[in-house]
Formats: C-alpha cells, structure tokens, sequence
C-alpha cells in the first residue's frame, strides 16, 4: 500500500460531484460532501443548519429527511444505541426489543435504570407501572403535583354517550 499524505476526493466521471473526500488534516471523512462537518459526514443535500461541534462524530445531512436505520432480521433480534464511559460501557440507551406479537418495545434507560418504555400498544410504561407529573416518584398509577396557571386537567368536548373523561363505570359523572 501507498499512503496518501494529503487530501484524497473520488468525484464522478464530470468532476462535479464529490463522492468521497478524505481530509487527513483534520481527520474527516465526507461521503457526497467535499468540506465534512464532523469526523463522518454523509451529505444527501444542504439543510442550511451547521453541526453541533460538541457532538459532530457522525453527521448525517439531507434536505428534506435524514436519518438512521438500524436493521435486524427481527424474531428476538435486538438493535440499539448505548450511551457509555470508562467505568460504565452502558450508563445509558435506548433498545429496540423485537417480540413479533405486537410490534416490540422501545425502552429508554439512564443512569442504569429503566426510566420507561413504549410498547407496540401504544402505551408508556414506567418500570412501576406508576407515571408521576411533577415529581419522580409516584406512589399511584398516575400522581400530578403542582399547580397549573388556569387548569390542571383539560378534556376536550365530550357527549353523554362518549364523554371525555370517564371515573369508574359510571359515564355521567
């Protein structure tokens, strides 16, 4: 092998595009971007915005939609990103947890604890199975502390055979 002592670019047969460039100044990779804003940059078009210089490892631009996909072949196959440190190489993340019943399970945790998860229901779950509004530890199913400026609790408008917000069995009240 040779090594490249400079700047290394793959452009297209017009030289128009850049499709890859290589900045060994800086340590930067840009895939379709000649001028990466971080250590890997992957450019599908300009969104205007510059990258955060605290968190620039991997930037991924688009004009319209960018994103990430982390793919499993599914049946108990997991994916996530894991947040860690010298002394704890999971302190935080978030998984992906594929059931194949209803759709799995998306579970965010910090700190070494679950803090809650969202399953294919379309419920929130803490791992108490109590969710607190203004304080971290709920003693029931559902606590709210604090006072609102005007309302605590809104309910949008209801009717006698479909009201808004239901106590017990009893619809009218």
């Amino acid at each position: 092998t040779t090594p490249i002592t400079g700047d290394f670019t793959v452009q297209d047969s017009g030289g128009a595009n850049t499709n890859l460039y290589v900045d060994n100044n800086n340590g930067r990779v840009g895939i379709g971007t000649g001028s990466p804003g971080g250590n890997l940059h992957v450019f599908d078009g300009s969104s205007g915005a510059s990258p955060d210089s605290l968190f620039n490892n991997l930037v991924i631009e688009d004009s319209s939609r960018a994103g990430i996909s982390i793919i499993t072949p599914g049946g108990g196959a997991d994916a996530g990103i894991t947040f860690g440190n010298p002394s704890d190489s999971d302190i935080a993340k978030i998984v992906y947890f594929f059931d194949g019943s209803n759709g799995g399970q998306l579970l965010f945790k910090g700190g070494n604890k679950e803090v809650f998860y969202i399953d294919g229901g379309d419920q929130m779950i803490l791992p108490t199975g109590k969710i607190g509004i203004g304080l971290t530890a709920p003693t029931t199913k559902l606590e709210v502390l604090g006072a609102a400026s005007s309302t605590l609790v809104y309910a949008g408008p209801g009717t006698a055979s479909l009201p808004s917000i239901t106590f017990g069995q009893d619809q009218d009240t």
